[in-house]
């Protein structure tokens, strides 16, 4: 660096010349059209955030309905009435509960399996507890209320032999978020799968005296606690293990379960064509309403008939006995 200085300085100062003037550099500019206006805000209502709920209720009523839940949709709780009627008519509330998640119980952690049916009260799945292989079948209530109703129900059913009295048993009960869940064991299919693979044929004589037998014990020990089922129809009818066990039953499902003795006159129960005559004339009520609906389920293993059929019968037999 000090050798460029002594060159520099040794050059004359009239040979080193002049600096030349920066070269001026020009742009072209092109003018970009103009951004179109925005598009006018939608127009503002109240109702639109109601609409939009609305609308989500109504796709989740076509997503999870099914024909039994629209049946079951008439059914009115003796106790809480209003509340009960008001969670049937509005409830469109899904449930988050989704196959692989975990539930946390105070007796063990169960992983959520598949899911085996769909109620107005929510959904049941296949659990698997986890450390023993255990399957249960968990119920996961999506109304408080309505699953707090049912697990003191279960507290009085727990004082019989769940065995000897072929009635389902519960293993434990607690909430996870806003659902109730209830801890079931697990068991095989229901009468109502079994009717519909015979095709609604008759069944053999020693078949009907062994569901009678033992739902005429279960009925028997509930009314040695006073409780009412309300709701005894195939489908709560389940067998435990057609392969170990054939023929081996258990009553289940007492979410509407009531003491007879709150039932008044004129109480909406049970779902048609298991109703008694009595439910709909508006008579006095006691624990032979599940006798009726009982005979109903047997009836349908004697002949070659449908529930529609069964329906329009009863009917044409209860406006005969009004005239």
């Amino acid at each position: 660096m000090v050798r460029l200085h002594k060159v520099r300085d040794a050059v004359p100062q009239q040979e080193r010349g002049s600096a030349k003037p920066a070269r001026a550099h020009f742009y072209k500019v092109r003018r970009l059209p103009p951004l179109p206006p925005p598009p006018p805000p939608p127009p503002k209502t109240q109702n639109t955030a109601w609409a939009a709920a609305i609308s989500l209720k109504n796709v989740s009523k076509l997503n999870c309905q099914s024909n039994q839940d629209r049946f079951s949709a008439d059914i009115q709780r003796t106790r809480f009435p209003e509340k009960r009627s008001l969670f049937f008519q509005t409830h469109s509330k899904m449930c988050d509960v989704q196959t692989g998640h975990f539930l946390m119980g105070s007796l063990g952690l169960y992983q959520v399996g598949k899911f085996l049916g769909r109620g107005s009260y929510g959904r049941v799945a296949e659990c698997t507890k986890m450390g023993s292989n255990e399957t249960f079948a968990i119920k996961i209530v999506d109304d408080l209320r309505a699953g707090s109703e049912e697990m003191e129900a279960m507290k009085i059913i727990r004082s019989l032999n769940p065995d000897q009295n072929n009635l389902i048993k519960i293993h434990e009960c607690f909430q996870y978020k806003d659902y109730m869940c209830l801890v079931y064991e697990m068991l095989d299919e229901s009468l109502e799968d079994f009717i519909g693979k015979r095709s609604f044929h008759p069944a053999h004589l020693c078949q009907i005296r062994a569901i009678a037998q033992q739902m005429l014990v279960a009925l028997s020990g509930l009314e040695s606690i006073n409780v009412l089922h309300g709701d005894i129809k195939p489908d709560n009818i389940m067998f435990v293990d057609q392969i170990t066990h054939p023929l081996k039953l258990k009553l289940i499902d007492f979410g509407l379960a009531v003491n007879p003795q709150e039932l008044n006159v004129g109480t909406q129960m049970q779902i048609n064509p298991f109703r008694a005559p009595e439910v709909i004339l508006g008579l006095p009520l006691d624990v032979s309403v599940d006798m009726w609906s009982l005979a109903v389920v047997l009836a349908t293993f004697t002949q070659d008939v449908t529930h529609q059929a069964e329906m329009n019968f009863l009917l044409k037999m209860i406006s005969e006995v009004q005239l």
